[in-house]
């Protein structure tokens, strides 16, 4: 099987899958808040859209998360690989999935306001941003990785560009490119030991379908068969696991020491006042 080339993976693509899984380890904090669709399809025919996340509370209080500060109540999410471009048809592709999921699925007291589209991708389309500024459109970059593009239509839009986020919740898409900072890495592995022990399906596919095929591991030996390239990516990755997992062990002990630490000044506490009340009751007996 070459290198470059996309299976599907329920929905998705095999790279498709592992940046929905990353998305859905960065929104880790607010995954009770979203309602998440996958392959939703926009009416009967064979229209879908890569993702579509709803969110569940009405009091339009923003989230804390650079990707999701952006969101509304319905929030379309395409996913792009780095071998598709993205280009201005690209862009008026997902506008026009909004036209047809504002007409089709809004409720009466719902409108075009509550809907918010997002493209993703891991590198930054600088021919596309050009082209946009040539037509007139507004590309603001609020926060790093995140653009908001204004003027395309009547549709609230942001561009993320996921090597350039900042912040450690979004490690899991930081380590979907072809170089890999071992910082990024570490980091995800501590957040897999820490926080992601319930969403390990996530993790696999952020594994398997996101550094397998970005990282270049693959040109470690190309003549290599599936299996032998699967263990050495599990060898690559080994490394940093165990390193996380030491870290739990010894952040455990810690955690140990300071509650039998607390529970010896509780005993102790305990016999200093035993020992008042007991010279008390001596001297009340005199």
């Amino acid at each position: 099987m070459k290198a470059n080339k996309d299976e599907r993976v329920g929905n998705f693509t095999d790279r498709e899958s592992g940046t929905y899984a990353g998305l859905m380890l960065s929104l880790h904090d607010y995954r009770d808040r979203l309602e998440v669709h996958t392959g939703f399809k926009l009416n009967r025919k064979p229209r879908e859209l890569d993702c579509l996340m709803i969110d569940r509370l009405d009091d339009g209080e923003e989230m804390d998360n650079d990707i999701a500060r952006f969101f509304r109540k319905h929030n379309i999410i395409e996913l792009k690989n780095p071998a598709e471009t993205l280009n201005i048809g690209v862009v008026w592709k997902a506008v026009s999935y909004a036209a047809q999921y504002i007409s089709q699925n809004l409720k009466s007291n719902e409108s075009a306001d509550d809907v918010t589209v997002s493209i993703i991708r891991a590198s930054k389309p600088r021919k596309s941003f050009r082209q946009m500024s040539d037509r007139g459109y507004r590309i603001s970059n609020d926060y790093p990785g995140i653009y908001y593009i204004y003027d395309v239509a009547d549709v609230r839009m942001q561009i993320v560009v996921t090597s350039e986020l900042k912040g450690d919740e979004f490690a899991a898409l930081k380590i979907q490119k072809n170089r890999i900072d071992e910082d990024d890495l570490r980091i995800f592995a501590n957040q897999t030991k820490e926080i992601y022990l319930s969403e390990i399906d996530f993790v696999e596919m952020v594994l398997r379908y996101g550094i397998y095929d970005f990282a270049g591991l693959r040109e470690m030996d190309k003549e290599a068969g599936e299996m032998d390239r699967k263990n050495q990516w599990r060898e690559y990755l080994k490394e940093f696991f165990d390193e996380a997992e030491e870290k739990g062990r010894e952040e455990g002990r810690k955690e140990g020491r300071k509650e039998l630490q607390a529970q010896n000044n509780m005993l102790k506490k305990e016999i200093e006042q035993l020992k008042k009340e007991l010279k008390k009751a001596k001297t009340a007996m005199l």
